[in-house]
């Protein structure tokens, strides 16, 4: 009885070595199984919202209109002062989705929206914005550095260090990159060159003034004519004059194209030569714009179905 008892003694004692074995490596892939999940979570979302900043940078490109970011120059465009605030609301928005996910940035959320470099680093998260107005294509890469539970030790223990050691968690950078791009505008612009854009903007003696300059008892305010072209100026400074097709039809008696888009067939934005913004320029101001002659409306109409 007595040796009986002794080989089943040792017999339990290699049970449980084996047990502790097998039970070591079943919570290690377990852990690496969580791990798996959860930086597939984290990626998930660090791509959302690299699109959502991406996208963020075309409503405000829209809302603000191309002049406002980039300088028309022969060839190259070039970027103002103002894109630092084009990236404050890029970053923002990219630390700002993964604030509310993974808490992320540590910084405060007014803060985070007024900084003014391309690159944003808050705590785990590094986001670079990238603009090119050629194009008006949006561009963010971002890095989470995401923390792990059994990935990184594991790593440091097979002497490779792809999650390295911050504040005491193994961290595994996480990188993504989005763009989003603004869409080509055409655009038929038809402008009233009659004889009453000679009156007043804020005529209220009727229209009773057709000459070229104010008078016979109209005032001397402003002309409609001359509001237009002001407001010209504003909606020109919205389009990409390296992208967007324009085309000026004015009319009064009968229409005309004083500006195309098209030149032996093929399409040719307004801004591709410095010719064609001067073009541009002319046929949308005062000089290319005389009110003179009666309204004929139908005949611009036409005219833009044609171009357009």
């Amino acid at each position: 009885m007595t040796s009986v008892k002794q080989r089943y003694s040792k017999s339990s004692g290699y049970v449980l070595v084996l047990f502790a074995l097998v039970l070591g490596v079943l919570v290690s892939i377990a852990g690496v199984a969580v791990d798996i999940g959860n930086l597939y979570i984290i990626r998930n979302r660090l791509e959302r919202a690299a699109k959502a900043g991406a996208l963020a940078g075309v409503g405000y490109r829209s809302l603000r209109g191309w002049d406002y970011f980039a300088t028309y120059v022969v060839g190259t465009p070039t970027l103002k002062s103002t894109k630092d605030e084009l990236f404050g609301v890029m970053s923002g928005v990219v630390t700002e989705n993964m604030r509310a996910a993974f808490s992320a940035p540590t910084a405060d959320s007014t803060t985070e929206f007024a900084i003014n470099t391309p690159t944003v680093t808050t705590n785990n998260l590094t986001v670079t914005n990238v603009y090119t107005p050629a194009t008006d294509t949006f561009r963010i890469d971002a890095t989470y550095n995401a923390p792990t539970f059994i990935i990184g030790r594991l790593g440091a223990a097979l002497g490779a260090a792809p999650c390295p050691l911050s504040n005491g968690k193994y961290r595994c950078p996480i990188t993504v990159t989005e763009k989003a791009q603004l869409e080509k505008a055409v655009v038929a612009l038809l402008l009233d060159t009659s004889g009453s854009m000679n009156c007043p903007a804020n005529n209220a003696l009727g229209c009773a003034c057709r000459s070229n300059t104010i008078g016979n008892g109209c005032g001397t305010s402003g002309r409609v004519i001359d509001a237009l072209v002001t407001a010209l100026e504003t909606f020109r400074g919205f389009f990409n004059p390296y992208r967007d097709y324009i085309t000026v039809i004015p009319f009064n008696l009968a229409a005309f194209n004083s500006f195309q888009i098209v030149t032996n067939g093929a399409a040719s934005s307004f801004g591709s030569t410095q010719t064609r913004q001067q073009n541009f320029i002319q046929s949308t101001s005062l000089a290319g714009l005389t009110p003179k002659s009666n309204t004929n409306i139908c005949d611009a109409f036409i005219e833009a179905i044609a171009e357009l």
